[in-house]
């Protein structure tokens, strides 16, 4: 049912492109934590977001009722979704918010309600991670060959010697 999906921030919502754009599914991100210890045994990103479903409501405001219960089943549907695409992997999915309903008026009168999730997912704080030109890995004196048997039929020679070069 959600016919438009929006991310950032409300000022960069554009509410004046049509009806066709409703129900529309609205995503800010928030905030980013990241949490590591001195043993990289508790490292992960959380990423927090505002979620926000919204429908348009005539001027008469006669299908409020109807607006408010339609944004509400889609906001439990789009949870229940992420929380199953997240049940096998790494990734956790927590929503640690009561949805609010909201109302609206700008260039369209619109109502819905929003909730604030977040999903953590873990990462790794080493050498490979943070992008280096000209970095003198530490102890290493390799030569590597790659074989390449298409078209040129050519050979290429890497070779490590405390730097790359």
């Amino acid at each position: 049912m959600i016919r438009a999906v929006y991310v950032g921030p409300e000022y960069d919502l554009n509410a004046t492109q049509g009806l066709d754009n409703y129900p529309m599914l609205w995503v800010i991100p928030d905030t980013v934590t990241m949490l590591s210890s001195d043993d990289d045994s508790q490292t992960e990103q959380t990423f927090r977001f505002a979620l926000a479903v919204a429908d348009r409501v005539y001027h008469d405001q006669s299908n409020q009722l109807d607006a408010l219960s339609d944004t509400q089943q889609l906001l439990s549907d789009v949870l229940a979704t992420l929380q199953y695409v997240y049940r096998n992997s790494n990734a956790r999915f927590a929503v640690n918010d009561d949805a609010e309903p909201f109302f609206e008026q700008r260039a369209d009168t619109v109502s819905g309600y929003a909730i604030r999730f977040e999903v953590s997912v873990p990462f790794k704080r080493d050498f490979c991670a943070v992008p280096s030109n000209d970095y003198a890995f530490p102890n290493i004196d390799a030569e590597i060959q790659i074989i390449d048997g298409g078209y040129y039929n050519s050979t290429y020679s890497l070779t490590i010697d405390g730097g790359v070069s």
